[in-house]
């Protein structure tokens, strides 16, 4: 199989509860295996979403982009002008698939084609989807022993949100929100 060059925008939520309205586009440069030609993957996080200013848990909840977030949107796709991108992929939520668009648009690629998958939507927090996060922290820390929110995100570093989604995947299971909810329909796991 002949591989050609091939530069992939990903609007990919890395952030998952940060909700920071900031953007970072991180190039990460790979060579198919086969013949050394180089791939380059652009990956971003989302825009500010109406979720992240009330601060909300938003995992598989379809929260919009704020018009701020539309923005940010837009001035990646500006950062990007210059570079042409065969391809993009995106998750299913709106936030994911409107940062694709916008920035594309503004990279003066707007024709490029779109994938939207699933396989890239953020992972599901189950009943606790659209609780506040202040008021989840402490159960969250507490699955771990930890004082509070701040002391377990410190504590655990770069493994902070494998270890957020499993603490919601436990509880869930656990049924600590007294739902009706379908196991099927819980917390993920970070697995």
């Amino acid at each position: 199989m002949k591989f050609k060059k091939l530069t992939v925008i990903c609007a990919i939520l890395s952030g998952l509860l940060l909700g920071s309205s900031a953007m970072t586009v991180v190039p990460a440069t790979t060579y198919a295996a086969s013949n050394d030609k180089q791939v380059t993957i652009y990956l971003t996080r989302h825009g500010e979403t109406t979720g992240n200013v009330m601060q909300r848990v938003q995992g598989s909840s379809d929260f919009p982009l704020t018009k701020n977030g539309i923005t940010v949107a837009n001035d990646l796709g500006y950062g990007l002008k210059g570079i042409k991108f065969k391809h993009a992929y995106t998750g299913n939520l709106t936030r994911q698939e409107v940062t694709a668009q916008q920035a594309l648009k503004y990279s003066a690629n707007p024709n490029t084609k779109i994938t939207t998958t699933p396989m890239l939507r953020e992972g599901g927090y189950g009943s606790f989807e659209g609780d506040s996060i202040e008021a989840d922290n402490q159960k969250i820390a507490n699955v771990y022993g930890y004082q509070d929110g701040k002391q377990f995100q410190q504590a655990t570093g770069k493994d902070y949100w494998n270890k957020l989604q499993d603490a919601y995947h436990k509880l869930d299971m656990d049924n600590s929100q007294n739902t009706k909810l379908a196991k099927s329909d819980r917390a993920e796991s970070s697995a």
